[in-house]
């Protein structure tokens, strides 16, 4: 193939800091009607103005169906065939980089399927003590799949030009590894491998992006094979570069549905060097819990709940390190994940939820779940209302004063159960959000002169009356929030748009295998334009 001709503003992009991100997660089949890297193209107007500076895409390379999220890899080398071609995934990155926007992609270095090549060398059904591949058993919990064995040299190598090839040949700007705390074998466990394999990404693009999902340490052996040993050591890594999630989504489901009771407590969420959320792909929807169980008036006035989004979210994304959330969540999304396209339930995650379509959770929460489009959410309307104010919120971290969320705030209240709270940055953000469903609280602002970054920029007084569920953002020098617009013209339709197929067809000619497209150019199978 010719050179992928990037433009300027991904040959010279400007990383922002790890500690200074706001990270939209995204399922590509499910986030436009297209389910493709082309659908994506058509939202960044949308996530541009929304104000994160990181997109980090579910797993892009081939994994096993096509209705998936991409954690059942087979071919870590390959974009998978639903999405669209190597060339319309470069062109989403580099138009990503000309807006300011990291791209990262997960990537599943813990586990294979079935149909991965190094599983199929082996007779099927042969004992894995035959394949060195894989761990006999898994040194971990939670495994799925078969379990790559990270000691054995060539796998290890495999991982380390993964990284290389997607770092140089994709120019993305980093990687959330899934199960990063499985990249081990019989003999090393994760932290040493994930060390290696940050240098590597280092060496091969400086400050690229290491974000792991690696939880707590355990001690206790998984079967007789192999000892019983920590698996895990977040501090470490962190000290090293990396950045870890940080399980936070309890808490923010807990400020959203206003109960303010124990468990909702937002300090773990205010930590550099770590990933905070406050919903992705895994965990329940945050606002479909306000919607179910809510206090106050919130299960059944959508104005309500539609003003905690950038209650809850802008408040999180105010705080110290870098912060996720889940597609749509800014649209105050509230289907559970256990719903299907239709709103049936699959399984009783809730009591007293029946199962009215008959499969499990598991088959259900991969499904499409109701669209943004059909149900009008892109008008006019309260759930806009959230947007906008939530877009505004985002861009004074990303856009208008990046500089000052590198560092940590000088004074924070947080505490669980505490209706008011705040977050301050010295002299240049005051951020102050009242939690309190039903009640109004006063905000004192510091000393000094403030500006009312949400009301046009003007100056502040020196308290105020916050309604329930209300967030003032001040700001010590006069800056207005940029405007942001209330509707976008996004349609449901798909048939008009869909990108016509290309025909093949192989050949064998003089002994090799040649692939030749309905206009007669003709490839070898290393993808070698012949003619």
């Amino acid at each position: 193939k010719d050179a992928y001709p990037w433009s300027d503003a991904t040959l010279h992009f400007q990383r922002p800091d790890k500690n200074n991100l706001v990270i939209y997660e995204t399922w590509v089949y499910d986030f436009t009607p297209r389910r493709s890297f082309a659908g994506l193209m058509d939202r960044l107007d949308y996530l541009q103005n929304l104000g994160i500076n990181c997109w980090e895409l579910m797993p892009v390379c081939e994994f096993d169906g096509n209705n998936s999220w991409g954690y059942s890899p087979n071919h870590y080398f390959a974009v998978d065939k639903v999405y669209g071609s190597s060339t319309q995934l470069k062109d989403l990155i580099d138009a990503c980089h000309q807006r300011g926007i990291a791209v990262v992609i997960d990537m599943v270095f813990n586990h294979a399927t079935g149909n991965n090549p190094m599983n199929k060398l082996y007779p099927s059904g042969t004992d894995l003590k035959l394949n060195p591949w894989f761990n006999v058993i898994a040194p971990h919990k939670d495994n799925v799949y078969e379990d790559w064995n990270h000691d054995f040299e060539p796998a290890n190598r495999m991982f380390h030009r993964a990284i290389e090839y997607w770092l140089t040949e994709y120019k993305v700007d980093g990687f959330r590894f899934d199960l990063s705390f499985g990249y081990s074998g019989p003999v090393y466990n994760a932290t040493d491998h994930l060390m290696d394999y940050y240098k590597t990404a280092q060496k091969t693009s400086a400050n690229s992006y290491f974000m792991l999902e690696h939880w707590d340490t355990w001690d206790e052996p998984q079967g007789k094979e192999y000892p019983a040993r920590y698996n895990s050591d977040r501090g470490k890594l962190v000290d090293a570069g990396m950045t870890c999630w940080q399980s936070t989504n309890n808490a923010f489901m807990q400020t959203a549905m206003g109960w303010l009771k124990d468990g909702d407590a937002l300090y773990a969420a205010n930590m550099q060097g770590y990933v905070s959320y406050s919903d992705n792909h895994d965990e329940e929807r945050t606002f479909f819990k306000a919607k179910q169980f809510g206090a106050g008036t919130m299960t059944t006035d959508l104005n309500t709940r539609a003003a905690r989004v950038p209650l809850t979210v802008g408040f999180q994304c105010m705080l110290a390190g870098s912060q996720l959330f889940y597609h749509f969540t800014e649209l105050g999304f509230d289907y559970s994940k256990f719903q299907n396209s239709k709103g049936q339930w699959g399984g009783n995650p809730y009591d007293g939820i029946p199962n009215e379509t008959g499969d499990s959770n598991d088959g259900v929460k991969m499904q499409v779940k109701a669209r943004p489009e059909r149900l009008g959410w892109f008008q006019q309307g309260p759930r806009m209302n959230g947007y906008q104010r939530l877009a505004q919120i985002l861009q004074l971290r990303t856009r208008l004063l990046p500089d000052v969320f590198k560092n940590n705030p000088t004074e924070s209240l947080l505490g669980s159960g505490q209706a008011l709270r705040y977050v301050r940055y010295g002299n240049d953000v005051y951020v102050a959000a009242n939690f309190s469903a039903t009640e109004t609280r006063v905000a004192n602002l510091p000393a000094g002169t403030w500006y009312d970054y949400l009301d046009g920029g003007n100056k502040a007084n020196s308290s105020y009356t916050l309604q329930p569920g209300q967030i003032k953002v001040f700001t010590g020098s006069q800056i207005a929030a940029p405007d942001v617009p209330d509707h976008y013209d996004i349609q449901d339709g798909i048939n008009n748009v869909l990108t016509p197929q290309i025909k093949t067809r192989k050949l064998l000619r003089d002994g090799q295998i040649l692939i030749e497209r309905e206009d007669g150019t003709t490839y070898n199978i290393m993808g070698t334009r012949l003619k």
